[in-house]
Order: structure tokens, then sequence, then C-alpha cells
């Protein structure tokens, strides 16, 4: 079955219970595979911002200007912040293909980065 999921930079990140926990500021790409593996969530504080690293199999849904995210992702407080080892830009129409036979679009996002 083939799914695909569409990422919108600055959508609002939401936890399993709805509560607004960040924005998506990147998607992480295998550099071989080119296959997402990651979302870059932006968390505020009230002086800086500090963004997350979260594996996409915990992103539960997406729709128009949002993500929502399992239950097991509620906190980010446990996920890595982001360290950037390699930054490319991509156009922003570029598709992304996702493993085990389903594909995920990443549109909206104007730049990824590899693993």
């Amino acid at each position: 079955m083939e799914t695909k999921i569409q990422f919108q930079k600055n959508a609002t990140v939401l936890s399993s219970i709805g509560k607004q926990i960040g924005s998506l500021e990147r998607v992480v790409v295998h550099p071989e595979s080119k296959v997402v593996t990651d979302i870059v969530v932006r968390t505020r504080t009230q002086s800086d911002h500090e963004d997350k690293v979260v594996p996409i199999e915990l992103v539960a849904e997406t729709n128009q200007g949002q993500v929502v995210l399992r239950d097991v992702a509620d906190e980010l407080t446990a996920f890595p912040p982001l360290e950037e080892k390699h930054l490319i830009d991509v156009d922003a129409n570029e598709d992304v293909e996702q493993t085990a036979g389903s594909s995920r679009g990443v549109e909206g996002i104007p730049n990824m980065i590899q693993r």
C-alpha cells in the first residue's frame, strides 16, 4: 500500500492530545536512499528556540498545516537536538521516496538534512 504524506514548512506540530509542541522546521533525508528518516521540530522557549530531531515513525498524521505525533513523542525533551552535518537545498516540489512500499512527498520544505 502506498502512502503519501505532505509536510509543510512551519506547520504546527501537535502532541497526540492536540497540544502545540512546536513547528516543522525541516526534514532529514538519508543521503543514499533519499528516504525521509526524521523531522526537525522547532520548539520555542521564552528567550530562544531549540530544534529537536524526531523519527518519522512517530508521525501519526499530517493535514493542512499540521503534523500530529504519536503519544510516545508527546514530550520532545527526550529527543536529540539537531546537529547539522550536511545541509542541502532542494526544489520545494521534489519528492523523496519512503521505503517499505510507501512514498512520502516532501513538499513545502526548502531544505533537507542528509544523514
